[in-house]
């Protein structure tokens, strides 16, 4: 399970790529949430590029913690 901060996107990478949102959210306490079209979403991408190239960043560093974390579990369990 992951705990989620204010601020957060969950299923983000459903706003990019056409897939099921794979996460579901529980709130722990009061909390609000919006849900972003994938049309609002590349549109406010294509209006802020600093705001796509912090998020392009993001997930490319995600996608290399999670590649490299299947290298590890790779390693054990071949090893």
């Amino acid at each position: 399970d992951i705990t989620a901060g204010a601020g957060s996107l969950i299923g983000e990478l459903a706003l990019i790529v056409p897939m099921q949102r794979p996460a579901t959210a529980i709130a722990l306490e009061f909390a609000s949430a919006i849900r972003i079209t994938r049309t609002l979403f590349q549109r406010v991408l294509e209006s802020e590029p600093d705001g796509a190239r912090r998020l392009r960043d993001a997930f490319a560093s995600r996608t290399s913690q999670a590649a490299s974390d299947l290298v590890l579990v790779g390693a054990r369990l071949i090893g």
